[in-house]
């Protein structure tokens, strides 16, 4: 784990809870989408051509590949590599096991990105 590729600072445990998760994870997905297509880091769902959605697919699909290969980089999954006894007991830190979950975060950005493409919004 690098300390330039860190998320803790993300986390706000004074969120309020969410009333239906998969709607209000979807809308807030899109509503994060928006903020980035107005700066042209993102495509805006609503507006994009079909097309143009289509062929973003692919690029969220490599992000979320690249995410789970990070989340991947912070468990013990070498089978030919020698882990200490407390590596293979768990996570080592509460730092490690927060970073762990904001790489899983991603890729579910990602794979949520994917459904707002093809027009899926949690309420199907």
């Amino acid at each position: 784990m690098t300390t330039e590729n860190t998320c803790a600072h993300l986390f706000d445990p004074n969120l309020p809870k969410l009333a239906n998760p998969l709607v209000d994870m979807f809308k807030m997905q899109l509503s994060l989408q928006k903020k980035l297509a107005e700066t042209g880091r993102a495509i805006d769902y609503d507006t994009a051509p079909f097309k143009v959605r289509v062929d973003d697919i692919s690029d969220q699909w490599r992000n979320m590949n690249m995410e789970m290969t990070e989340l991947l980089e912070r468990l013990p999954w070498k089978r030919w590599k020698t882990y200490t006894p407390e590596q293979l007991a768990g996570f080592t830190s509460d730092k490690q096991m927060m970073e762990t979950y904001f790489e899983y975060i991603d890729v579910a950005h990602f794979f949520m990105n994917v459904g707002l493409a093809l027009g899926i919004d949690g309420e199907m």
